[in-house]
């Protein structure tokens, strides 16, 4: 196993911090990790490590805008699926050769991969803790509070501030730009989250995926409830879908970062490895 540390240079001529971890031959396949909100790819080195001790190289990457990214253009959320996510997926799909590339969409890394039009080369999706984030889908009394954040608190201090202080109210690992957080509550505004006609994003990368999907989402994910999982699944119509709500009485807590912890090497992992490999 080897990590390389490299730069990705995006369409538009962003370029984006990333970690290869290659595998040692024979390549089973690749796989292209999009991170949650706010969360640097170091995160990830660990699950990167058991699965290329499987024979699988990956990639983890930072969008713009994060961490040592950060860049003063016109920024939007939905630029990490159409170029971030896109510009991953086309870097591993030349390492490859004649092996599958899979994606892993860690919360809204799963959110945006039907953004980005590399996808039909993408053999298949394993998302974790990711959602279409509706703020009336959570259960009542939560439902009180998440309105309250994303209808009022949100919108105030992203228009009076530049910097979202996003990792003190818990929102994410890192600050984020305010304009970023803006734009994500306001697609937490609407029934169909970021594919609401009103924000002009195209549909056809969700509703043409047909490639299967393995989605994991748990029981004690506050921030993922289980309307809001489905919703997510529900955009892709066309798709190979196996759910999985796994209740925690049976793997302890999980959360909404927990799966990466590598407590969950021999049954989580091991679960998607098997899975990864069927389909190598």
């Amino acid at each position: 196993m080897t990590a390389t540390n490299l730069t990705l240079e995006c369409n538009d001529g962003v370029s984006l911090q990333a970690t290869r971890y290659d595998a040692s031959s024979p390549l089973k396949g690749c796989l292209v990790i999009g991170s949650a909100l706010g969360v640097p790819r170091k995160i990830y080195r660990l699950f990167a490590e058991f699965l290329n001790s499987h024979g699988f190289a990956v990639l983890t990457f930072d969008y713009r805008s994060a961490g040592p990214n950060g860049c003063n253009k016109n920024l939007s959320v939905s630029q990490w699926g159409q170029e971030d996510l896109n510009t991953a997926f086309d870097h591993m799909l030349t390492i490859a050769g004649d092996k599958p590339v899979f994606h892993m969409g860690h919360s809204i890394g799963g959110q945006v991969a039907g953004l980005a039009n590399k996808l039909p080369q993408i053999k298949g999706m394993i998302f974790v803790a990711s959602s279409f984030p509706y703020w009336k889908r959570w259960p009542m009394p939560q439902r009180i509070t998440m309105g309250f954040m994303f209808k009022i608190m949100v919108p105030i201090i992203a228009k009076l501030t530049q910097s979202f202080p996003s990792k003190a109210i818990g929102l994410s690992s890192e600050n984020l730009p305010s304009q970023l957080v803006a734009e994500w509550s306001r697609w937490m505004g609407k029934d169909n989250y970021l594919l609401d006609s009103s924000f002009g994003l195209s549909k056809q990368g969700y509703q043409a995926h047909t490639g299967p999907i393995l989605a994991f989402s748990f029981d004690d994910d506050d921030l993922v409830p289980e309307a809001s999982f489905d919703k997510l699944l529900a955009a892709y119509p066309n798709s190979d879908i196996q759910r999985r709500w796994v209740e925690t009485k049976t793997t302890g807590a999980i959360g909404h970062m927990g799966f990466f912890k590598d407590k969950h090497k021999e049954s989580l992992w091991r679960e998607c490895v098997n899975w990864l490999q069927k389909r190598s």
